[in-house]
């Protein structure tokens, strides 16, 4: 994984082609941060404490994980789907209409909107893989190949959404989602992924 450093940032982001004005001046608002925030609120819902944290149609996944753990569980999480009936964001509706439960005990039942987090693979996709994750966090730079290798397995399948948990102790983790998010703001999720690969290379 390379330096995530301001000079960097700013070289990935003109190699990208973002609007270098808009990408110093959003930069500087609140805007980015108030996104990252709201993707940490919605971890602490789920007891996120540590990255990367994976949910699988809502089934809960820590660490980072080899393909063939993801291509498990999806595996089994496609055959529910596929008995059920119902495809894309009606079954995942169906899943999560109880809640989300993570333990056996645990009687909170959590929501939230992923609506604007960025995403890749169908809207109709019978499996969605929300991660949580920190771009300085080496882990999680090592568990993306993996996850995108098991996504090609079953290509059209899975859809895999990001959000940013920058951990307080990797000092340019928060930097590097302000840029990412960045690129959502000007290019949406194609944008997005692309500065998301650039920044784990």
């Amino acid at each position: 994984q390379r330096a995530l450093t301001d000079e960097n940032f700013v070289a990935w982001a003109k190699e990208l082609g973002l609007n270098m004005r808009k990408f110093d001046k959003d930069r500087k608002s609140k805007a980015a941060e108030n996104a990252i925030k709201a993707d940490m609120a919605m971890a602490g819902t789920i007891k996120v404490q540590g990255t990367p944290n994976f949910l699988i149609n809502g089934r809960k996944l820590v660490g980072a994980q080899p393909a063939n753990v993801f291509k498990a569980v999806i595996d089994e999480e496609l055959k529910k789907a596929e008995g059920a009936g119902a495809t894309g964001d009606a079954y995942y509706e169906s899943v999560i209409a109880k809640g989300k439960l993570f333990t056996e005990l645990d009687p909170k039942v959590n929501k939230w909107d992923l609506s604007k987090v960025p995403s890749k693979g169908p809207k109709n996709a019978k499996i969605v893989v929300t991660e949580f994750s920190d771009f300085q966090c080496p882990y999680c730079s090592r568990v993306s190949p993996g996850l995108m290798e098991a996504m090609k397995q079953f290509k059209g399948k899975v859809r895999v959404e990001f959000a940013h948990y920058p951990l307080s102790f990797h000092r340019q983790a928060k930097p590097a989602s302000v840029m990412a998010q960045e690129a959502i703001e000007q290019g949406g999720s194609d944008l997005f992924w692309k500065v998301h690969d650039e920044l784990f290379a």
